[in-house]
């Protein structure tokens, strides 16, 4: 299934992130990283993991601006054998063409797992989606929302700031975060 995602994405301290999540309850979700030869550096491929479901997705960025990303969007759901031979042996490219349609430049092996403990919440017309994220010796948190309407985004921003005191702060996709750090590490090393 395709679809195009529009989100707001703002990083969190983890202040705010208790703040926001204070009395509501988490769900916790693993995403599986692969490494992708795709050309464009936009394309993002996981399987992620919720509860005893499974969904292979990949992403591509087509823009980004004022913290607000605009991805086409292609996902399946999986079982859980396919989930576990995908990231012991790795998704060829033809798999990926055949159920997406797209052409992601070569295999794809599994380099690492983010793993997500997401409070989801109603604000006004808005589902708050808070994230603590855990990755690679990591811990960050970000609030993301998804809507239609751009310049209800936008204004979402406003209301974040005074309602909870939550300065915009742009984050980057937790894909992008997660590889910057695996490619960090490999370079120390």
């Amino acid at each position: 299934m395709k679809q195009k995602e529009q989100e707001l994405k703002i990083l969190l301290t983890k202040r705010q992130y208790e703040m926001l999540t204070d009395g509501f309850p988490a769900v916790l979700q693993e995403n599986f990283y692969f490494s992708t030869k795709a050309p464009d550096k936009n394309v993002m491929v996981r399987i992620r993991q919720k509860e005893c479901r499974f969904n292979l997705t990949v992403k591509r960025r087509q823009e980004e601006k004022d913290g607000i990303w605009v991805c086409d969007e292609f996902d399946c759901e999986i079982d859980q054998k396919q989930a576990q031979i995908y990231i012991d042996k790795g998704i060829a490219q033809r798999r990926v063409n055949e159920l997406f349609g797209i052409d992601i430049g070569g295999d794809c092996h599994f380099v690492g797992l983010l793993t997500t403990h997401r409070t989801k919440r109603q604000f006004q017309e808005y589902v708050l989606e808070i994230d603590k994220n855990e990755y690679l010796d990591v811990c960050d948190y970000e609030l993301e929302c998804e809507h239609q309407n751009k310049e209800k985004l936008q204004q979402l921003k406003t209301l974040l700031k005074q309602n909870y005191d939550v300065d915009f702060c742009p984050s980057k996709a937790k894909s992008q975060r997660f590889f910057e750090k695996l490619n960090e590490n490999v370079t120390q090393n």
